[in-house]
């Protein structure tokens, strides 16, 4: 009686087991064909000219989603985008140039997107502009103008929607909590 009850437990997992990966394949599937016609949408609405339909061409490409992944085409189709005055490629573009991934990297022109970026409130361009600053990468020390861009990204991920731009806010802000030479003072002038 023990033995009969093993058996259709074990073929009772086996079952719901191949049944899950079915399931699995047939939304990866699902999954697969929405982001084919997400992708043709946004490319038809692309070459008409749409910045937010460009950034997240770029995007696919960026990251191989639906199309080989292509660093060289997400940048131009960021650079369109960009050239409209869309922050977020904008700030795409600073990390593309300053880590050489699509364009032969150009740390000065990296810092101009992403200073172009931050002027509009984006954050991720903010927090690259505090990160070097504090840290002397790409400009020269400079901590109250580091602490001026964490506290302008702060006060815009205070207000967005999205959880990783919070996250990323707070573990940055960390920084200026450790740092001793980052005063009352200096925060204040920043």
């Amino acid at each position: 009686l023990i033995i009969g009850a093993a058996i259709v437990i074990c073929n009772n997992t086996v079952i719901t087991s191949k049944f899950g990966s079915w399931r699995h394949e047939e939304r990866e599937e699902r999954n697969q064909h929405c982001r084919l016609q997400l992708f043709a949408g946004y490319l038809e609405a692309a070459k008409t000219g749409d910045p937010v339909a460009q950034y997240n061409v770029g995007g696919f490409h960026a990251h191989g989603v639906v199309v080989e992944r292509n660093p060289e085409e997400a940048v131009n189709w960021w650079l369109k985008s960009a050239a409209s005055g869309y922050a977020p490629a904008q700030s795409e573009l600073g990390e593309c140039f300053s880590n050489g991934e699509g364009v032969t990297q150009d740390i000065t022109a990296g810092l101009n997107w992403h200073r172009l970026a931050a002027a509009q409130g984006e954050a991720k361009s903010q927090i690259w502009l505090s990160k070097q600053y504090l840290d002397g990468g790409a400009v020269a020390i400079d901590k109250i103008e580091a602490y001026a861009y964490m506290t302008l990204a702060k006060r815009y991920a205070e207000t967005s929607l999205r959880p990783s731009e919070r996250w990323v806010v707070r573990s940055h802000s960390l920084l200026f909590s450790i740092d001793p030479t980052v005063t009352e003072e200096t925060r204040t002038l920043g």
